[in-house]
């Protein structure tokens, strides 16, 4: 396990002061699966803590008062319509990430494609990927948005909260360095489908292939330029091998301003696992860890 504690280069008080920092160097590929992952993120976090929470692990919320009075939260395709709290916001409780282990992005992410493209498969609410071992190697959760006016199209920011973070076998080791969360979107119809992964920023604040002030880390594994300091990676996912940054703030890992057609209906998805091949990662790795985590709407 790295020993190293230099903050992250633009001192950034998104992220844990002690990620472990990789050296520039090509990680050795082994198996696929669990067994062949080396990583490891050193350092305490603020959300270390109980897993779980109020007994669930991924919520979904929606404030539909003011400017997002006619957009409705859905659990299903067909209807399955959230509950409501006291204060009025409608939400959805669903399973969330744990007792998982590392994977990488050329496992999981053309099996999450495969389920999303299969008429015969239902993703509505969590479903779980596992390996070959039957480990839990990653948690899809599907919902749908609806604009329920047939005049008015809805403008509102979508955003992911990491709130709690558990690794029972190593409870110092940060998710940060690791994570990976991926937002699928699509009409209800599937048209317009799209993903984008989302990644803390390379520690060692490297740049990429296409331009050297880039900060984005490879969404999986990298090679190693003759310079030193350009990343090149080398799993891509649909000719993209890098990730988008995680947001502004923790409880804004993810951010995304969406608008709704009148009478429009979406369809996200939200993936999250654990990267066994980040670049910045090295070392033994977590067991069975788990996230909560939140998803937000708003105006």
């Amino acid at each position: 396990m790295s020993k190293h504690t230099e903050p992250t280069p633009d001192k950034d008080a998104r992220f844990p002061k002690t990620f472990s920092l990789a050296r520039t160097r090509a990680l050795k590929r082994v198996i696929p699966w669990v067994g062949g992952v080396s990583l490891v993120g050193a350092g305490l976090i603020a959300v270390v803590a109980v897993f779980a929470g109020n007994g669930h692990g991924f919520t979904t919320k929606i404030d539909r008062g003011g400017d997002l009075k006619d957009v409705v939260l859905k659990a299903t395709r067909g209807g399955g319509e959230a509950s409501v709290d006291d204060d009025g916001v409608y939400y959805l409780n669903a399973k969330g990430l744990e007792n998982a282990f590392p994977t990488t992005a050329e496992v999981i992410l053309p099996a999450v494609a495969n389920a999303w493209n299969d008429p015969e498969v239902n993703m509505d609410g969590s479903y779980t990927f596992y390996n070959d071992g039957d480990q839990q190697i990653g948690l899809a959760y599907t919902f749908y948005l609806q604009n329920s006016s047939a005049e008015e199209k809805q403008n509102y920011t979508f955003y992911l909260s990491l709130d709690a973070y558990s690794s029972p076998t190593n409870a110092a080791v940060s998710p940060y360095a690791y994570m990976r969360a991926v937002v699928y979107t699509s009409n209800e119809d599937g048209s317009e489908a799209t993903h984008t992964v989302f990644a803390a920023p390379n520690d060692l604040g490297q740049g990429t292939a296409e331009g050297e002030t880039d900060t984005r880390e490879c969404i999986s594994t990298y090679s190693e330029s003759k310079k030193g300091t350009i990343r090149t990676p080398i799993y891509l996912d649909e000719g993209n091998g890098y990730c988008t940054n995680f947001g502004p703030k923790v409880e804004e890992l993810v951010r995304m301003d969406e608008t709704l057609e009148p009478k429009q209906v979406r369809r996200y998805t939200i993936l999250t696992y654990f990267e066994g091949y980040d670049p910045d990662c090295y070392g033994s790795y977590p067991e069975n860890a788990g996230i909560t985590l939140t998803a937000h709407f708003g105006s």
